[in-house]
């Protein structure tokens, strides 16, 4: 089954990505600053940021950077067009 990746930030990105690292890699360029802010503070100590995880098997997965911001990339199945036509 073909499906793409939907990144929610809270608003939906007007973009869809064919692969999780695409959208994954979207995010992290999009907050590259903030991140590598957060890591030269914490010198050496862990971040509170969540942005080093794996694809969810659920189909949702959840990625977190510093204040609050939570980001969701969607894994959304392309139905083909004879299942859409009701």
């Amino acid at each position: 089954m073909n499906v793409v990746y939907v990144v929610t930030e809270p608003e939906v990105n007007p973009v869809v990505y064919a692969t999780f690292a695409q959208a994954k890699a979207s995010v992290l360029e999009k907050y590259r600053e903030e991140l590598e802010e957060e890591e030269e503070e914490a010198d050496g100590w862990p971040i509170a940021s969540r942005v080093n995880v794996p694809e969810s098997a659920t189909g949702v997965t959840h990625l977190y950077i510093e204040k609050g911001i939570n980001i969701y990339i969607y894994r959304l199945p392309i139905l083909p067009p004879s299942e859409t036509m009701g």
